[in-house]
C-alpha cells in the first residue's frame, strides 16, 4: 500500500489552479473567467474562452461550498421524509429530486429513518443540525405525519426558513399541498356499489410501531370518510371494527342506525403487532384466518393499499374464492405489479407528480421571494381510479 498522502485534486478533483498552470496565466484571471457570471470581463474575451475550454477538458466543478461562501446562496433545498414500502411516498420522493433539479436548486434528501437508535426515537434535533451543515434555503416534508412537541415548527423560525408540507402533517402554519383521498375512496367504493356490490368492506392497517411512534391517523380517517359518504349515499348503513371506532373516532351515530335495504359498509381496521410484516402480510393473513374460520367476506373489499390488496386476492386465490366474481377487490397507489397480478388489481392512482411540482415551485417562490412568506397557501389535487378486471370483468375497462 502507497503512503503517499492523498492529494486535493485527488479527493475533489482538478482546481483552479491547474487550469492556470496549464495554460500559463495566472490562478486570478482564472477565477475571473470562470465566476464573472456574464459581467463585463476585464481580461480578454479570447482568454476567458480558453479557461472555460480548459475547464472542461480537465472535467473541473466548482465546489459547493466555496460557491456558497461566494455568493451567500447555496440553491440547496432539504427533502425531509420517512420512506415506506408503498409506492406512492417513493414516487413523490423521486419526483421532488427531479423537480429541485430542474427548477436549477439541488436537493438534500433526509431520511428519518436514518435518525434513530431503537427503530422509535427519532433524534430530530440531529437531523435539523444535518440541515444546517447543508445550507439549505428551504425545506420540504414529504410523508411525514407527526411533528414531536413542535419541534419542526421551532426549528423553521429561529432559522427563518420557508416550508411546505407534502402529503404531510407537520404543524404550524406552512403551505401544504395533499392529495384528495377522502374523494377518491368515495368515488372507489361508488364504482364497487355500481358493479352490484351490497356489502362492502374497507379495510385498513395501523401497526404498533407506527402507534408508539404518534403517526397521525388522518389518512385512514380520510379513507374511512369517504367510504362512509358513499354508503350513506347509496342509502345504506355503517358498522365499525371496535379498533375503527376507538382509534378513528367514529361516530356513534353511524353504528346505530337501523339496517335498511340499501347497501351495507363495514370499516375494519387491523392493528398488526408484528413490526416486521408489511401489508402484503396483513391482507393475506387477516384475510385466510378468516375464510378458515368461515367468516362470510363481503361482495367487495376496498383496501387502503394495492400492498394489502394483494394480500387478500392471494388469500381468495388460495381458498378458491373468485375474484372478481364472488369478491372486488380495490387497492391505492396504482403500484406498477398492480397490473400484474393474476387479476389485474383495480387502484386509485395518486397525484404524485402534480403534488410535488407545486411543492417544488411553491418553496422556490418562498426562497425567491420572501415576501410570500407568512401566507400559507394549500393546495389539493384530486386522485384517479384505475379500473381493472378485479373488479370488473369486462376487458374493454381494463386499464
Amino acid at each position: 500500500m502507497s503512503n503517499t498522502p492523498t492529494t486535493k485534486k485527488a479527493q475533489f478533483g482538478p482546481t483552479q489552479k491547474d487550469i492556470a498552470r496549464a495554460l500559463g496565466i495566472s490562478q486570478a484571471a482564472v477565477a475571473y473567467a470562470l465566476n464573472s457570471e456574464g459581467k463585463p470581463h476585464r481580461i480578454p474575451a479570447e482568454t476567458v474562452e480558453r479557461v472555460h475550454a480548459k475547464a472542461q477538458e480537465l472535467g473541473y466543478r466548482s465546489q459547493r461550498f466555496a460557491r456558497i461562501l461566494r455568493k451567500g446562496r447555496s440553491h440547496t433545498i432539504g427533502a425531509v421524509f420517512m420512506m415506506s414500502g408503498y409506492h406512492a411516498p417513493q414516487e413523490r420522493v423521486m419526483h421532488l429530486v427531479k423537480g429541485a433539479i430542474r427548477a436549477g436548486y439541488q436537493l438534500i434528501a433526509v431520511d428519518l429513518s436514518w435518525f434513530t437508535d431503537d427503530g422509535l426515537a427519532i433524534d430530530t434535533k440531529a437531523v435539523q443540525n444535518y440541515l444546517i451543515d447543508q445550507a439549505v434555503e428551504g425545506v420540504i416534508f414529504c410523508n411525514i405525519m407527526r411533528d414531536p412537541e413542535g419541534s419542526w415548527e421551532a426549528f423553521l423560525k429561529e432559522r427563518s426558513l420557508p416550508a411546505v408540507a407534502l402529503s404531510s402533517t407537520v404543524g404550524g402554519a406552512i403551505d401544504q399541498v395533499t392529495a384528495n383521498v377522502e374523494a377518491a375512496y368515495a368515488d372507489m367504493a361508488a364504482h364497487h356499489l355500481a358493479q352490484g356490490s351490497r356489502q362492502l368492506e374497507l379495510l385498513l392497517t395501523i401497526s404498533t410501531r407506527s402507534r408508539k411512534l404518534g403517526v397521525s391517523l388522518r389518512p385512514l380517517q380520510q379513507r374511512a370518510d369517504g367510504f362512509a359518504r358513499a354508503i350513506r349515499e347509496a342509502g345504506g348503513t355503517l358498522r365499525y371494527s371496535p379498533d375503527a371506532e376507538r382509534l378513528l373516532g367514529l361516530p356513534a351515530a353511524s353504528r346505530t342506525r337501523k339496517r335498511g335495504t340499501g347497501p351495507e359498509g363495514v370499516v375494519r381496521l387491523i392493528c398488526n403487532e408484528n413490526n416486521e410484516a408489511d401489508s402484503f402480510d396483513f391482507g393475506f393473513e387477516d384475510t385466510a384466518a378468516r375464510i378458515r374460520a368461515g367468516e362470510p367476506l363481503g361482495d367487495s373489499i376496498l383496501c387502503s393499499n394495492d400492498q394489502m390488496a394483494c394480500g387478500v386476492f392471494s388469500a381468495c386465490f388460495r381458498h378458491g374464492i373468485d375474484v372478481p366474481g364472488r369478491v372486488r377487490i380495490s387497492g391505492m397507489d396504482d403500484a406498477p405489479y398492480a397490473r400484474y397480478c393474476g387479476t389485474p388489481l383495480t387502484s386509485i392512482a395518486q397525484p404524485s407528480q402534480e403534488t410535488t411540482q407545486w411543492a417544488v415551485e411553491r418553496v422556490v417562490e418562498l426562497i425567491e421571494n420572501p415576501a410570500e412568506r407568512g401566507h400559507p397557501r394549500e393546495r389539493e389535487f384530486p386522485c384517479r381510479l384505475v379500473v381493472r378486471q378485479s373488479t370488473q370483468p369486462n376487458p374493454l375497462l381494463t386499464s
